[in-house]
């Protein structure tokens, strides 16, 4: 006979094992291709003589590397003027506003005799 069936047996879930131990590292892998050269490394300057400011006020400057190739230009826009800046403190008056004068005759230190 093929029997009866009574139900399905469910086990219950054990506790997690614990964490197997860090394997070794593996091979270095193989060197990359070379990269593309770069430029002679020298640092562009401003030709002064290719400088232009247009009617707006911006100026342009040609970049130049050692050779006088021009190699960028860079454009910086003139700005809104400022606001002015607070006034400053006033100096005291003076007593009659009359330039003081020494009389030599009446000192002989550098100080008034009187």
């Amino acid at each position: 006979s093929k029997g009866n069936s009574l139900g399905t047996l469910t086990a219950p879930k054990g506790d997690t094992g614990a964490t197997g131990a860090t394997g070794a590292q593996g091979a270095q892998g193989a060197k990359g291709d070379t990269g593309a050269a770069g430029k002679d490394g020298s640092t562009p300057t401003i030709d002064p003589k290719q400088t232009t400011t247009d009617k707006d006020g911006n100026t342009t400057y040609v970049l130049v590397d050692g050779a006088g190739k021009t190699v960028g230009t860079f454009t910086a826009n003139k700005g809104a003027k400022g606001d002015t800046g607070a006034q400053g403190i006033q100096g005291v008056a003076g007593k009659d506003g009359s330039t003081p004068t020494i009389d030599p005759s009446k000192t002989t230190t550098g100080t008034d005799a009187n």
